[in-house]
């Protein structure tokens, strides 16, 4: 995983927490071609989440207080209202994209590029065939993104068994 702007330590708690499922799969920089909309109405699904949400920081992780939520809300609803489309067919559009990108960032698809990563690993001992399949998977579920630091993304808590 590549961390921009990262000491050395930082960058060793990142891969760590990363391997814990703690963190995204993806890059860590400016994500570039999103309209203000659709990242507004995905961080907007996201923030309605009842799972702890966070933003990546160089300290680590940010998250938003219950009693926080309603005011980000707030802002982010006026962003939608700025700069989306009145058009039905183009908003839809524009919703469509925002569902897909909240897909990308999910939980769900950080374990399969997870998965994905630890398949590929020399040494592994899954099949060439059962590689090809998730990454298939992966490739069609859940893109590769950069993720930057400024978003909130959905925790997910792992319990032990």
């Amino acid at each position: 995983m590549a961390v921009t702007g990262v000491d050395a330590h930082h960058e060793q708690t990142f891969v760590c927490a990363r391997r814990l499922g703690s963190i995204p799969a993806v890059t860590v920089s400016d994500e570039p071609g999103l309209s203000a909309c659709t990242e507004a109405l995905e961080q907007l699904d996201t923030l309605k989440t009842r799972s702890p949400v966070y933003k990546l920081t160089s300290d680590g992780q940010h998250y938003i207080t219950d009693a926080d939520r309603p005011a980000e809300i707030g802002r982010l609803q006026q962003i939608i209202d700025a700069n989306c489309n009145s058009n039905p067919k183009a908003r839809s559009q524009e919703e469509s994209d925002a569902q897909r990108l909240h897909a990308v960032r999910s939980p769900d698809c950080n374990a399969e590029r997870d998965k994905l990563s630890l398949m590929s690993k020399p040494g592994s001992h899954d099949s060439p065939d059962g590689v090809a399949e998730q990454r298939k998977r992966v490739t069609e579920r859940c893109s590769v993104i950069e993720t930057p630091m400024n978003v909130w993304l959905v925790q997910v808590w792992i319990r032990p068994h």
